[in-house]
């Protein structure tokens, strides 16, 4: 267990709360928590001991960072930070989520592959001989 800041990794509602049974939704937990982590740079609840992040996951408030501007974004956050298990999105429901299925993203991903595409041209223009297309007409 990596501790940050000298605070307590976050665990689960289930675990913290009510001491339930777990399923594969403390997966779907765990994961919104580390995208909160890599877009923050800090725990969802920060603690110092046990019985303050238990304080703190019982209020069920999980506070929007100034950082995170989409709207998307938090509410795909929200969804998988959901304390009651019984409402939290399914890992298939995350992946079907507007934030990585809306037009948005399609918009931001068609020009990714675009700049990769230019990107493996030129390097196969200059004699790159590891280059290989399989569909090289993105339009």
């Amino acid at each position: 267990m990596i501790l940050l800041d000298r605070q307590l990794p976050n665990l689960v509602p289930e675990i913290v709360i009510d001491n339930n049974q777990v399923d594969n939704k403390v997966d779907i937990w765990s994961a919104g928590e580390i995208l909160f982590q890599l877009l923050t740079h800090e725990l969802p609840f920060k603690a110092q001991t046990f019985e303050e992040l238990q304080l703190k996951i019982s209020q069920k408030q999980l506070n929007r960072p100034s950082t995170i501007k989409d709207n998307l974004l938090w509410d795909l956050l929200t969804k998988l930070l959901e304390f009651d298990p019984n409402v939290k999105i399914s890992a298939s429901e995350a992946l079907m989520h507007p934030y990585f299925t809306g037009q948005q993203a399609d918009d931001e991903i068609t020009k990714c592959v675009e700049r990769l595409a230019q990107t493996a041209q030129a390097a196969k223009q200059a004699g790159d001989s590891n280059i290989t297309f399989i569909k090289s007409n993105f339009s």
